[in-house]
C-alpha cells in the first residue's frame, strides 16, 4: 500500500494462471490475488466471491463471510472457522487505507498493474509451480512484453495462435 506512487504505475507482479473450462486456476500469485481481493472488499466494493482455495476450509469460510467480518457481525460468524492470517491482513489493510481518503486511495490503486500469464494447455501445474518457486528468478522482460501484447488481443482464437507461436 505504501509503495504505490502517486504519479506512476506500480507493477505488483504476475498472476500465473491455467484455464480450466471457464475458470482460471491460480498457479502462482495466490497471495497477490488474495491481497487485492481483500483490499477491494475493505474499500467497500462489491466483489464477486469466486476466490476459493483447495483444501483450505478456514480460508474459504473467511472469504465467504468477509462482509460480516468487515462489519464486525461476529454473532453471525463461527470465529473458530475464521482464518487468522486473512483476518490479520484485513486489519492491516484497514489501518493503512484509513491514512487516505477513499478517492485518493482509489486513484493510487488505479495505477497498480498485474500481469496475467496463462500457461499452455496440458502443462503439469505441480511441476510448473515447483520450478517457478525454486528458481528464485523474476519474470524475463520478454514474458512481460508477451503478456502486454496478449492484452491487446480480444479474439480467443488470436490469443491461442499467439500463445502457440510464442511458445
Amino acid at each position: 500500500i505504501n509503495d504505490i506512487a502517486d504519479d506512476m504505475n506500480y507493477y505488483i507482479g504476475t498472476l500465473i494462471v491455467s484455464r480450466q473450462d471457464n475458470l482460471f486456476e491460480v498457479v502462482d500469485g495466490q497471495q497477490r490475488l488474495t491481497s487485492l481481493y481483500l483490499l477491494l472488499n475493505c474499500l467497500g466494493y462489491e466483489v464477486k466471491n469466486t476466490l476459493t482455495f483447495a483444501c483450505r476450509e478456514k480460508s474459504n469460510y473467511t472469504l465467504q463471510n468477509i462482509q460480516d467480518l468487515l462489519q464486525m457481525n461476529r454473532s453471525k460468524l463461527d470465529m473458530e472457522r475464521i482464518e487468522p492470517g486473512i483476518q490479520n491482513g484485513i486489519n492491516v489493510i484497514l489501518q493503512e487505507i484509513n491514512k487516505f481518503s477513499k478517492e485518493q486511495f482509489c486513484d493510487k490503486l488505479s495505477r497498480v498493474v498485474v500481469y496475467r500469464i496463462e500457461v499452455p494447455k496440458n502443462t503439469d501445474l505441480n511441476r510448473y509451480f515447483e520450478i517457478m518457486n525454486t528458481r528464485g528468478e523474476q519474470l524475463e522482460q520478454h514474458d512481460i512484453l508477451k503478456a502486454t501484447m496478449m492484452g491487446y488481443l480480444t479474439d480467443e482464437k488470436d490469443k491461442a495462435i499467439f500463445q502457440r507461436q510464442q511458445g
